[in-house]
């Protein structure tokens, strides 16, 4: 556990921790509140799908045209300040409930979410030893992935138990929560950019990076195969099994963060690459297993594994901040948090048509050799190591 003692002990990472898990403790209430209200408002699940197509509408927007100018702004009083701005979305959505109050308030809540990310990216690359950013990345999605559980488990209970209004002012609560303790983050010195970033100077600098440039495809293929689950569970097994099957892959995925992230096999590009194969094997072999054996308890199985597997994205992430030149840190990171954003939808979409015309099963499949396909490719490119091309930072003062 010394890996992660040092990320418990860091002031940087361990304040990002806290505040992440009390703002992801209410966020999937508060997302689940604006579901159920736009639902409620228009007695269709149109308003519901509604409100997660508006959760990426924004996020594109913010990676061309703001991305840049999160670079010149100190990270803490960056990272506070989006949070505030969190509740205060939050909170006036529960003033005015109504159906467009929910869109927007999706919207905005998605072009922050995607900021911060990138911001907490580059003040990773800045402040936190290379050593602790794997085990640190991989605590951050452990509590990414119990928060879905208990959003897909409780989320809709807490909201029906004490009202939408009630969930989004606590979830408004755990933002404002979140940005006193990310106030009390230290000050890093911070390398300005030299010249006003352009809107897609983000894309031009991944595509120019040839690490990056590798495992995007990664990133992309990674997160499509764990929203499967979420995308398909209710054609894929009985209504009373939907919440346990949404929740599997999540459940997978906190225990294969914390495992991977008490390793080093994703500190190389080809081992991040071999782990996706190995995603799309077990893809492959579940679309086998459940079109064989078809029953609740076989899909749950097969998506524990799943979210087991998905943790590629690791290796991306800790690429992206290796590689990220610090002046640019959080551009680069915005771009690819809202780029997943975008993809991970289009392949719901995708893999919702084919399950729809040939079944869940074939919808696996097509997934699998996609996420193989890409692994494959790449790993016959040149290997290297993930390594670290900016200076070292010094350990935050403890």
């Amino acid at each position: 556990m010394s890996r992660y003692g040092g990320v418990l002990r860091d002031r940087v990472t361990s304040r990002l921790l806290v505040a992440q898990s009390i703002s992801e403790l209410g966020d999937f209430v508060g997302i689940t509140a604006l579901v159920l209200l736009a639902y409620t408002s228009t007695g269709s699940v149109l308003g519901s799908a509604a409100v997660y197509g508006a959760h990426a509408a924004l996020k594109v927007a913010t990676a061309t045209w703001g991305a840049g100018l999160l670079d010149r702004v100190p990270r803490r009083r960056a990272l506070a300040g989006l949070s505030a701005a969190g509740a205060l979305i939050v909170g006036c959505a529960a003033v005015v409930p109504n159906l467009w109050t929910a869109l927007v308030a999706s919207a905005l809540l998605g072009a922050c979410r995607t900021a911060s990310y990138g911001v907490q990216a580059a003040l990773l690359g800045e402040a936190v030893p290379a050593g602790l950013r794997g085990p640190a990345l991989a605590v951050s999605g452990s509590i990414n992935q119990g928060a879905q559980v208990g959003g897909i488990l409780g989320g809709a209970a807490v909201s029906l138990a004490v009202g939408v209004g009630p969930a989004l002012l606590a979830d408004a609560v755990t933002f404002v929560v979140a940005a006193a303790v990310l106030l009390t983050l230290p000050v890093v010195a911070q390398r300005p950019a030299e010249v006003r970033p352009r809107p897609l100077d983000g894309v031009r600098a991944v595509l120019g990076q040839p690490t990056l440039r590798r495992l995007a495809p990664v990133a992309w293929t990674c997160m499509v195969a764990s929203l499967l689950p979420e995308t398909l569970a209710a054609d894929a097994v009985p209504r009373e099994w939907v919440a346990v099957a949404m929740a599997a892959s999540p459940f997978g995925g906190v225990i294969g963060y914390l495992l991977v992230g008490r390793t080093t096999l994703l500190d190389t590009a080809s081992g991040t690459l071999r782990a996706q194969v190995a995603l799309g094997g077990v893809l492959i072999t579940g679309a086998a297993v459940v079109w064989s054996a078809p029953s609740a308890a076989t899909f749950v199985t097969v998506n524990v594994l799943v979210g087991l597997m998905a943790v590629a994205m690791l290796g991306v992430q800790t690429a992206f901040i290796a590689h990220s030149p610090p002046a640019q840190a959080a551009q680069i990171n915005t771009t690819m948090v809202a780029s997943v954003g975008v993809l991970e939808g289009a392949g719901s979409v995708l893999a919702g048509g084919v399950a729809a015309l040939a079944g869940v099963p074939a919808a696996y499949l097509l997934i699998g050799l996609l996420v193989l396909g890409m692994a494959l490719a790449a790993l016959r490119r040149p290997s290297g190591v993930v390594v670290r091309p900016v200076p070292e930072p010094a350990a935050a003062p403890m």
